[in-house]
């Protein structure tokens, strides 16, 4: 099963997120297109350069230890750089017996206008479409994209309040749920974004309540708009 995230972005859609299971019930969660890894308070963040050898293409897999007695989750994160790849993992303690949330990828203001990422129907197949604001989508010189990919049991549910300020999908699979929080942040799209994964190599963590969440959300909000004046344009 395949899903693929899109949003309509200054009048064109814009795929910036796929999510498919495996027959062993692994999830992919690719955040599509390359990115360019720039380190906070470094020169490259404010710099258009970039060195092609510095490109990197990730992708997430999110394995469920069918055999473990604990029932956990172990999160594979693979960076292919160059002719160089990278994997780290990180393991997630309890997942599919307890109620806890884990993010394992979050977004904020990364640029959705790359020729590369414009979804073109035709082209895919057997794929579930799930589209943001359907019908409103993004003007990317007002506003900016912010996402949160979490990780949780399949049997969590909740019921949010109407003035709940985020924007929630939930995806249901054998073993894993998919949870979309996704917001705007309200300023023009820059040349750069703040993105932030699960780097608990070789650990374990006990995620994060829904209120936690939240405030997860809105810290790494804060943390985009501290350094996003000093972002160079599109």
């Amino acid at each position: 099963m395949v899903y693929r995230f899109i949003i309509q972005a200054n009048g064109i859609d814009k795929n910036f997120l796929k999510i498919s299971e495996t027959l062993k019930y692994d999830l992919i969660i690719s955040s599509r297109g390359k990115r360019h890894v720039a380190i906070v308070d470094t020169p490259q963040v404010i710099s258009h350069d970039i060195d092609d050898q510095d490109v990197t293409i990730s992708n997430i897999t999110v394995h469920p230890n069918l055999k473990s007695k604990i029932k956990s989750v172990t999160i594979n994160y693979k960076d292919i750089k160059g002719n160089t790849e990278e994997r780290i993992i990180a393991g997630v303690l309890g997942i599919r017996t307890e109620f806890r949330l884990f993010p394992v990828l979050t977004s904020i203001g990364r640029s959705i206008g790359a020729p590369s990422l414009t979804f073109r129907p035709k082209h895919v197949k057997n794929v579930n479409i799930i589209e943001l604001w359907p019908g409103n989508g993004i003007d990317l010189s007002k506003d900016s994209l912010a996402y949160s990919v979490v990780i949780c049991s399949p049997h969590v549910q909740f019921e949010l309040p109407d003035d709940f300020p985020r924007n929630v999908i939930s995806l249901r699979f054998q073993y894993i749920q998919i949870l979309l929080f996704y917001w705007l942040f309200n300023n023009p799209t820059k040349f750069r974004g703040t993105t932030l994964t699960l780097s608990t190599s070789k650990k374990y963590m006990n995620g994060f309540q829904l209120h936690e969440i939240l405030n997860f959300t809105n810290d790494m909000t804060l943390a985009h708009a501290k350094i996003y004046p000093n972002l160079p344009e599109l």
